[in-house]
């Protein structure tokens, strides 16, 4: 994660970047991991001044119920309506198998799929200095 300032006369700077492995999230998901890191600059081994407070966490893509699955039709339709195709919505339709494949195969488990939170609670003696001369 690269932590950058951002003014209006001047390109976005990076004020420093913080690494961290995403396995131990993704091992254990539905947890937020509080992170206090150091700062470090754009070249290896280069440490800027700063620390970055922060949680991280990782939350999975939950299964489909299939409890939940419905015909796709309107139920808010009176009953003489519901299967006038004008007043059907195309979007449920699996129009190649292509679609159907997609729809019908969990995610690899290798390659999970889901989303990764990121909140900065707050940034502790950062200093920036003007490497450009301007």
């Amino acid at each position: 994660m690269e932590l950058c300032d951002s003014d209006r006369s001047t390109s976005d700077d990076v004020a420093g970047k913080v690494e961290l492995s995403m396995q131990k999230m993704i091992q254990h998901p539905g947890n937020m991991y509080p992170q206090v890191s150091k700062l470090r600059g754009t070249d290896e081994g280069n440490e800027m001044p700063g620390k970055l407070h922060w949680e991280v966490g990782y939350f999975g893509k939950p299964q489909f119920r299939p409890a939940l699955r419905t015909h796709g039709k309107d139920v808010n339709l009176p009953d003489q309506l519901k299967d006038k195709k004008e007043l059907q919505d195309e979007k449920g339709i699996l129009d190649n198998a292509t679609e159907d494949i997609a729809v019908h195969t969990p995610t690899d488990p290798l390659w999970p799929s889901g989303i990764c939170s990121v909140i900065v609670h707050q940034i502790v003696n950062l200093e920036y200095t003007n490497n450009q001369g301007k």
